[in-house]
């Protein structure tokens, strides 16, 4: 990529190639909620919400891009920086039943994070306080996916915990003044790749993908929408400490990381239930490749569509070998954003299908992360109730000696 020139203007700022397929997935849906972030932390203590509030606006202050609108002109859509105020909105379920006091917490987070964004309004983020009783508390919030993604959830967390803490004790809060925001590498989005090497990337994937099968047929309850709702849930698995074991063993004797060996699996487990040959398995790749793109909220995330032709007649060790070298060949020409993949292949569109893949597999890092507010605990909770963007997703992590998951399924099927 070339030096980064930081964009001062903060109107008609570019969109990146992702966020402008959001922003027409956006436009053809406006009630679909199934790009919103979900933020689910249970706190063991008591919570100031003020200064939980004068954390996240301190934080966004920073980080400036969470203020994003986007709006359209002749020329097409654009980013304007609206600073808007920052809202925690408290709930008490005090005098809920006590037997039933958490699950009423729950379903009220799942609710609030199937509410669409209003993109071209804003804000683009709700934050709410619910308060259990005098010491539990759950902070939960949903920001858009056009400005946030994975990596920026793992960011906010560590942030906004060192921000509350040091304005708990009484202490500056002081963070270096960052040198990019995510529309300053969507600016040079276009620049990053000559000619040269474009063609070659957009000739492997238009190889790769020319005859791709439009849809996985697997046996689902339902007809599928040509307007999908966006609505989904969740389903929470452990892959047990033995069989984790066994599965990082399998790893290291084929030389693949524990995600490529999980990822290999995921493609044999659809060809049984499917009796296909040829799936292909969305696979979220994070696109940050400046040391300063680290420090920034955004969506710099990208979507490798991984074909596998599967040899049914191959022991399990040919298949691994063979996946690996799949996933690496497609590593290997990430540079191409997926909308661009999709201009370049042109497969055949279908209402209510995106396109080569509806099945994504997620393999995360420090997922179980803590949010520490002054000495007060929180740790993430399950939420089941929510959207779902595609078919299923697999959510994937490690957890000490276990490999824990949660399912992600679209409730329209």
């Amino acid at each position: 990529m070339k030096n980064l020139v930081h964009l001062s203007d903060h109107n008609n700022l570019p969109l990146s190639s992702n966020q402008k397929r959001l922003w027409i997935v956006s436009q053809q849906d406006k009630l679909n909620p199934s790009y919103n972030v979900l933020l689910a932390y249970h706190l063991d203590g008591y919570v100031n919400r003020e200064v939980l509030r004068k954390s996240i606006e301190i934080l966004f202050d920073r980080q400036h891009t969470m203020f994003s609108v986007f709006r359209q002109n002749e020329t097409g859509p654009y980013i304007s920086i609206i600073k808007q105020e920052i809202v925690i909105e408290p709930v008490d379920f005090t005098d809920s039943a006590p037997e039933k006091r958490r699950e009423t917490i729950y379903d009220f987070m799942g609710e609030k994070s199937r509410v669409p964004f209003d993109l071209e309004q804003g804000p683009l983020f709700r934050f709410y306080l619910l308060k259990e009783n005098d010491n539990s508390y759950y902070f939960c919030g949903q920001i858009h996916h056009i400005i946030f993604d994975g990596f920026s959830r793992s960011l906010f967390v560590q942030e906004v915990s060192k921000i509350y803490s040091n304005l708990i004790k009484g202490e500056e809060v002081a963070f270096a003044p960052l040198m990019f925001h995510s529309y300053d590498f969507a600016a040079l989005e276009k620049e990053a790749l000559s000619a040269d090497e474009e063609k070659r990337l957009s000739d492997y994937w238009y190889e790769d993908l020319m005859d791709c099968p439009s849809e996985l047929k697997f046996p689902y309850d339902f007809q599928r929408k040509s307007t999908p709702s966006g609505l989904g849930c969740r389903e929470p698995f452990i892959v047990p400490a033995e069989l984790s074991m066994k599965l990082r063993d399998l790893a290291k004797e084929s030389g693949l990381s524990l995600f490529n060996t999980l990822l290999s699996l995921l493609g044999i487990f659809f060809n049984k239930y499917t009796g296909e040959k040829d799936i292909c398995i969305g696979v979220p790749v994070m696109n940050r490749r400046d040391s300063n793109s680290f420090k920034t909220f955004g969506l710099q995330v990208d979507t490798l569509p991984v074909r596998f032709r599967i040899d049914t007649s191959n022991s399990l060790k040919d298949h691994l070998y063979y996946s690996k070298g799949i996933f690496s060949e497609a590593l290997k020409h990430s540079q191409l954003s997926f909308e661009k993949i999709v201009e370049v292949v042109k497969p055949q569109r279908m209402p209510g299908l995106n396109p080569f893949f509806q099945i994504s597999f997620s393999w995360i890092n420090n997922f179980t992360n803590p949010m520490s507010l002054g000495g007060v605990e929180g740790k993430r909770v399950f939420v089941k109730k929510g959207f779902s963007p595609f078919d299923m997703t697999f959510y994937m992590w490690e957890n000490g000696e276990e490999i824990e998951g949660e399912i992600e399924y679209s409730t329209d099927l």
